[in-house]
């Protein structure tokens, strides 16, 4: 279990350093989009993809300065799937408000506090089956399950 939280806060780095690069690009389209590269470590993007219109249906794109926002999905040649949602905000504080929105709702989804992450973005926190953290305008969220041996569901964190 230890072993799959490594690789998941690994990944979860390696997915920072490409928005990192990706953040400093021009173009037309959506700019989150372009935030979410078609491999991560051994992960590979399954379809497009996908501008949101918002981030989740309890936040305002307004109230947290919200440019862009996009998901997609990566799955692992073991069958292990995540969904990653970035979020680019006007300010540092927007993707921080977003981050502390999150820390709020992962508590009250699973009943357990977040756990405070370091090495991964400015600030994250993580709860079993996901991860989420800032990096400047940039909020990020990553959730999924990997498969067992057995052919059951292990969470990523």
């Amino acid at each position: 279990m230890r072993l799959i939280s490594s690789r998941f806060i690994s990944i979860c780095s390696l997915l920072l350093l490409l928005f990192i690069t990706a953040a400093g690009q021009n173009s037309s389209s959506p700019e989150a989009v372009k935030l979410l590269p078609k491999t991560v470590g051994g992960f590979r993007a399954q379809g497009a993809a996908r501008p949101l219109a918002s981030p989740s249906n309890e936040i305002a794109p307004e109230n947290f300065g919200v440019r862009s926002a996009a998901e997609g999905t990566y799955v692992s040649p073991k069958g292990e799937r995540m969904t990653v949602m970035v979020v680019q905000t006007q300010s540092h504080a927007g993707a921080y408000s977003l981050l502390t929105r999150a820390a709020a709702g992962m508590k009250r989804e699973t009943q357990e506090q977040a756990t405070r992450l370091s090495g991964v973005g400015i600030a994250g926190v993580t709860v079993p089956e996901r991860i989420a953290f800032y990096k400047g305008a940039v909020f990020v969220s990553v959730s999924g399950k990997s498969k067992t041996a057995d052919g059951g569901d292990a969470s990523l964190t």
